[in-house]
């Protein structure tokens, strides 16, 4: 998953490149804010592989015990700036600025809450995971967008729906690790964490492999 992440935003970062030695001047548009959420995906990633494997070993008993969640936060501020980027240019550049930059803003407020709101107990933790269930449901706006920009406009349809899917099952495998319902589910069953883990990690990975291939499809179509 990291790997797909760093391909990707190295392809993006060529093609932005490629683009300003074309034009003489260089742009902050649609296609550098993908880039700027792949590099905060790949490094929000980072951080939270340290946080579950280096820190915790997923034991969720010291979650919140410092550093250890410093890394998590970090890693949500950092993927949440990447969401909330997107959703500011697709918002200013696509659709004539319609929601002002709300959603964006939105997003980054709970990330900022989630960053600096104390966690001590492990009560704390699963609140400040359940917050990070509101980015993710913020974050259903980038899909809706891109299934816009692919009703609209033709050239861009396959790639836009399959950066939808993508980002959709990205989603919905970040939300399973949601620590409140986690450990709800630990308790019913007792075991399932590693197994959700793993559920999680495989439709991250395919969700990523989905959505990389569709931003390249993208912009190559938005390069020509």
């Amino acid at each position: 998953m990291i790997v797909a992440k760093i391909l990707t935003s190295c392809y993006l970062g060529y093609k932005i490149w490629e683009r300003n030695e074309k034009t003489g001047k260089i742009s902050f548009g649609f296609v550098f804010s993908l880039y700027i959420m792949m590099i905060c995906l790949f490094v929000s990633r980072i951080f939270y592989f340290t946080f579950d494997f280096y820190f915790t070993n997923l034991n969720p008993s010291l979650y919140q015990i410092f550093p250890n969640v410093w890394f998590w936060k970090i890693a949500v501020v950092i993927s949440a700036f990447g969401y909330s980027f997107v959703l500011f240019i697709i918002d200013r550049s696509i659709l004539d600025f319609k929601f002002k930059g709300v959603l964006s803003y939105m997003m980054f407020t709970v990330a900022l809450i989630i960053f600096f709101y104390p966690v001590n107990t492990s009560s704390d933790f699963e609140l400040v995971s359940t917050l990070l269930f509101l980015i993710n449901i913020i974050a259903i706006a980038i899909p809706v967008l891109f299934f816009y920009i692919g009703y609209h406009e033709a050239d861009f349809r396959n790639p836009s729906v399959l950066i939808a899917i993508g980002v959709i099952i990205y989603a919905v495998g970040a939300n399973v690790l949601i620590e409140s319902v986690v450990s709800l589910l630990d308790s019913l069953l007792p075991g399932i964490r590693i197994p959700l883990y793993t559920l999680s990690l495989f439709m991250k990975l395919i969700g990523i492999v989905i959505y990389s291939y569709g931003v390249i499809k993208f912009v190559e179509i938005f390069s020509k």
